[in-house]
């Protein structure tokens, strides 16, 4: 909620933030712009402010190991060392994943 999306009749936004924290209290928050014009969501009894949750775990050592390997892999390989080395892989073809799709669309494969 920007306050550079701010329609003609609410330049600040203000009938906005009425209408979501009228819905917020409901629940015990209460929204608000900082002073860098930002939107934040609180708690109104803690004054905690809410941040946004990453979906994402953070990689382990090994990880992070492997993918700066592989970063420092892919920047000094050409395309067809790359294309080259994939298919040169011990996986067998009878064990890749079958490929469904490649018919015209209604047409059996």
């Amino acid at each position: 909620m920007l306050k550079s999306d701010a329609m003609d009749g609410d330049p600040g936004r203000a009938n906005a933030l009425a209408a979501l924290n009228a819905a917020l209290t409901r629940e015990g928050f209460e929204a608000y712009y900082g002073d860098d014009d930002l939107l934040y969501v609180r708690h109104i009894a803690s004054r905690t402010v809410s941040s946004a949750a990453s979906p994402h775990r953070p990689l382990t050592s090994a990880e992070v190991k492997r993918r700066n390997h592989l970063a420092a892999y892919l920047d000094t390989c050409s395309e067809d060392e790359l294309i080259g080395e994939n298919l040169a892989s011990d996986v067998p073809a009878a064990r890749l994943p079958p490929r469904h799709g490649c018919g015209s669309q209604g047409q059996g494969p």
